[in-house]
């Protein structure tokens, strides 16, 4: 009987002494990377971006000087190359120590930061693709300098990323969802939005480089085949703008379209592009370098697809 008692205290004495511990919440490892941030492989590999984006601006700078104009905007993308690398290294750092990580993550302070650092890659993406500036394509828009040209548009992809993660987390909303649920198809006329405008603005800027009165040949770039084509891969991407703009108020105001009225208007975006495209990449046309306009033009089509699918 004494020992049996003795056994008892010491089995209660045991669990008064482990009790606390085993009752302690367990964190995983999940839990504290959540913790820290959600965002930080992506500010991680924006800043090696950065990296190779300032590394290529200066490398590309003072070989190629035409004007003012061209030296300035040379200068100007290295000037916000130092801004992106500058600015996302302390938003690592920062996520690297818990009071500031604390004071940053899931903060407005944040969602400031994307928005100024979005700012300067759109910019600095808009500099390097102009064939004047001589920097990451040629005088026919083809990608002359990978590095700084691939470099520039995936840091503009991150920040896109960042900012639908930090509305996410930050407020608990999924864009994705939210648009499905607002109405069928409206992020396919997203998409074709955003094609259809970056379609528009390099077919415009290499109209605007190749097609002057001091290019009066008969083909090739400079060409009245080159020019027209160019004319109506810039008369597309406004289309398909007008028509998603259109399509996209329509459907926030008022919450849905007629589908058979999406479907002709898909259909014939879609239509227009097979034949189109088939001319603006060809040998002759302006989107035959790869660069900007055959990449857009290529997306472009295919959003069309999908769309006229989901229809």
């Amino acid at each position: 009987w004494r020992e049996e008692g003795i056994a008892d205290e010491s089995i209660r004495s045991r669990s008064r002494f482990t009790k606390p511990l085993l009752s302690q919440p367990v964190q995983t490892t999940s839990q504290q990377d959540q913790r820290q941030s959600p965002r930080f492989n992506a500010w991680f590999t924006m800043l090696l971006f950065a990296g190779v984006a300032f590394g290529s601006a200066l490398e590309a700078n003072d070989r190629y000087h035409e004007n003012t104009k061209t030296i300035r905007n040379q200068k100007a993308c290295i000037f916000l190359s130092f801004l992106n690398l500058l600015f996302v290294l302390l938003v690592v750092l920062t996520h690297l120590s818990p009071i500031g990580a604390l004071m940053f993550v899931h903060r407005r302070v944040e969602c400031a930061t994307i928005i100024v650092i979005t700012a300067f890659w759109v910019t600095n993406v808009a500099i390097v693709s102009d064939a004047k500036n001589g920097l990451a394509v040629n005088d026919r828009g083809a990608v002359l300098f990978g590095n700084l040209y691939y470099s520039n548009w995936l840091g503009f992809a991150t920040c896109w990323f960042l900012l639908y993660s930090f509305v996410a987390t930050a407020y608990g909303r999924n864009l994705q969802q939210e648009a499905k649920a607002r109405s069928a198809r409206l992020n396919h006329w997203f998409v074709v939005l955003i094609t259809s405008m970056v379609v528009m603005a390099s077919a415009a800027n290499t109209y605007d480089n190749s097609c002057g009165e001091d290019n009066a040949t008969t083909s090739g770039a400079g060409g009245s085949r080159y020019c027209n084509r160019s004319v109506l891969g810039l008369l597309l991407g406004a289309g398909g703008a007008i028509f998603s703009v259109v399509l996209a108020c329509t459907k926030l105001m008022l919450g849905s379209t007629p589908t058979f009225l999406e479907g002709i208007v898909a259909g014939v975006l879609f239509f227009a592009w097979a034949f189109a495209l088939a001319l603006v990449t060809s040998e002759d046309g302006p989107g035959a370098p790869i660069g900007n306009l055959y990449y857009s033009s290529w997306a472009c089509f295919l959003a069309c697809f999908f769309c006229a699918l989901a229809c």
